[in-house]
């Protein structure tokens, strides 16, 4: 499980996509505990042990093994990404012109504050938000109206969550600071 912010610091310091990232890590993690198996903690086998010695022998006779680091982190600890969320949701909403009983959605610190610790996943969030907290789907994009079916709420959402991302990405690149 690596969230957002290690991948941007992955792919800003490896120069590698974060599929790549991602298949490596779990290669590695793959390899390193091949050896712990569940069942009863019964021995290896032989392909469990064939791929630790492989990665583990490609990691030491590589030259620049000395060179290279691997990060484990959870949103937020290696960077404040939350409120950069927050900001990006916001940034989205805006966009999308997000509009209920006239009034723009906006996602405040407190409430944001109780969203991320009770809902997991961005599109949850938004769900929940809707669905829950104001029980109506806003207006949209030039006053188009509330999504009024399962399937026209899951787009809006949808396409939300990918403008978020993108708008994310790019705090990410203006604003991250490190601990």
């Amino acid at each position: 499980f690596l969230c957002m912010d290690t991948f941007e610091i992955c792919t800003h310091i490896f120069k590698s996509d974060k599929n790549s990232i991602m298949k490596s890590i779990s290669v590695f993690i793959a390899a390193m505990f091949a050896p712990y198996c569940i069942e009863s903690f019964s021995p290896c086998s032989p392909f469990q042990q064939n791929l630790r010695h492989t990665i583990v022998s490609s990691f030491q006779a590589s030259p620049k093994a000395d060179s290279y680091g691997l990060l484990f982190d959870c949103d937020g600890v290696i960077i404040e990404t939350e409120e950069l969320h927050r900001l990006a949701y916001n940034a989205a909403f805006r966009e999308f012109n997000l509009r209920i009983e006239n009034e723009p959605v906006e996602w405040t610190v407190a409430y944001y504050d109780i969203l991320q610790n009770t809902v997991g996943g961005g599109k949850n969030k938004m769900f929940f938000h809707f669905r829950n907290t104001t029980g109506t789907f806003p207006k949209y994009e030039d006053d188009k109206p509330a999504p009024s079916t399962p399937e026209e709420e899951q787009d809006l959402v949808d396409r939300l969550q990918s403008r978020k991302t993108d708008l994310y990405k790019e705090l990410i690149a203006e604003k991250a600071q490190a601990r």
